[in-house]
């Protein structure tokens, strides 16, 4: 999967679009990690393990987390190579770990949100998913992931003008001049524009 996306048909345009904004949003701060991104690796000049390497990393620190369940962050690096393997379920019950721990964290509500939508075959955020990103936005009111998200969420429930009002607090946020302060700008301005 892209850095910056799912493939286009796994979700609608607006979700996309909201997925994107916080990847983006991601890369500008630093803060949270998303579903489409793979965890940072260490610079290295050897070549990446191969993929059943890779699958036995991931099973080291489950085995690991087993013993030592109160490591939180722990727990979010295994969601996240989870998500890389596209296993969704698994990370679906890590995040849910490191909630238990940590029930503000506003960068793993919004994760859990994208995952379980994946893992359920949905296409838009709706039910229990909608509900982790107002949780995220509680926890922390100015989360650019949340913001974003909640914005796709109002854009494909017919509510347009609640998308521009959400998107705008992210504008607000970021630098500008940025080509992540233009397209934030281009989706303000085209979920203002009448449906075709």
């Amino acid at each position: 999967m892209s850095a910056l996306g799912p493939p286009a048909w796994r979700l609608p345009a607006a979700l996309l679009l909201a997925a994107t904004l916080a990847t983006l949003s991601h890369r500008q701060t630093g803060q949270g990690g998303l579903l489409w991104q793979a965890p940072a690796a260490a610079p290295s000049a050897a070549a990446p393990p191969a993929a059943p390497d890779i699958e036995a990393m991931v099973q080291r620190l489950a085995d690991r987390l087993a013993a030592e369940p109160a490591d939180v962050q722990g727990w979010r690096r295994l969601a996240r190579a989870y998500e890389t393997l596209e296993r969704h379920e698994a990370a679906v019950q890590a995040y849910r770990q490191l909630l238990r721990q940590q029930p503000a964290d506003a960068d793993a509500l919004c994760e859990l949100a994208l995952v379980l939508a994946l893992q359920q075959g949905q296409r838009q955020l709706r039910g229990e998913s909608a509900g982790l990103v107002q949780r995220a936005l509680q926890a922390d009111p100015n989360h650019l992931q949340a913001l974003a998200l909640a914005g796709g969420i109002a854009l494909e429930a017919g509510r347009p003008q609640e998308a521009r009002r959400l998107w705008q607090r992210v504008l607000d946020q970021v630098l500008p001049g940025t080509a992540l302060h233009r397209d934030i700008q281009a989706s303000i301005e085209k979920a203002g524009a009448p449906r075709p």
